[in-house]
């Protein structure tokens, strides 16, 4: 009893921190209370995930990586490009006319235009240009290997949490076998202690290991549906 009640408090303690987390992330007032109605069984999309790394093409860091990466070859381009002659046009089109009066309609307006281009050839700076250059490819190769990191990174916790999904598939199924084990034993216990052959105790004990089998089982379902929301936030795919 002791050890139950002790078990009782700890689920207690771990219960009231975790309501508050969530009224907070919803913005709730504290002393609003929670009733929970949702299943918890597994859905038909979380039993049937597609171990597929390529759903990583979603995943938010390394598109950050991709549109660092994309940047900083923008940059480098623009900035070579400073090595070539530039090329542009010029043209004007002007009415002019000069009279102390403001008789408009009696001026005589003189059309003038003009056309041209005109070319710029770099031909010495220094080392700005080539400094800026070699800075511009250091940090393009900077984000290629930060890219290239990530993406391995992300194919690595992919492996490692769909491994452990399918881990937890199995604890669930020898979790549910253990119910039904122990549901046998304490039906069994119960015909015993209703002809006198077995003691109050051990069919306490037979309910301890029944409720102790449905607790592990509950526990695998909690590991299971946490694995595949962090799965779903790696490959982006969150709902």
């Amino acid at each position: 009893v002791a050890t139950a009640r002790n078990n009782l408090l700890e689920a207690q303690s771990q219960l009231t921190p975790a309501g508050d987390n969530l009224k907070l992330l919803l913005g709730l007032p504290f002393e609003v209370s929670f009733v929970l109605k949702d299943s918890i069984a597994l859905t038909a999309e979380e039993l049937t995930f597609s171990e597929d790394p390529a759903k990583l093409v979603n995943n938010s860091a390394q598109r950050q990586e991709e549109l660092r990466l994309e940047i900083a070859k923008a940059q480098t381009h623009g900035i070579r490009a400073a090595y070539y002659p530039l090329v542009s046009g010029v043209g004007t089109y002007q009415y002019q006319t000069q009279d102390n009066d403001l008789d408009f309609s009696s001026y005589d307006w003189i059309q003038t235009s003009s056309l041209g281009l005109r070319l710029q050839v770099p031909m010495f700076n220094g080392t700005v240009t080539r400094n800026r250059a070699q800075q511009y490819t250091v940090s393009e190769k900077i984000a290629e290997a930060r890219m290239e990191y990530t993406s391995r990174y992300n194919q690595a916790q992919f492996q490692k949490q769909a491994s452990a999904l399918n881990f937890i598939r199995q604890r669930m199924a020898v979790q549910a076998d253990n119910i039904a084990l122990a549901a046998k034993a304490l039906e069994q216990v119960k015909v015993r202690y209703s002809y006198g052959k077995a003691s109050v105790l051990e069919v306490n004990n037979a309910e301890l290991d029944h409720t102790t089998a449905k607790l592990g089982y509950l526990q695998a379902l909690a590991d299971y549906k946490s694995t595949f929301c962090d799965l779903e936030l790696l490959t982006g795919e969150i709902k």
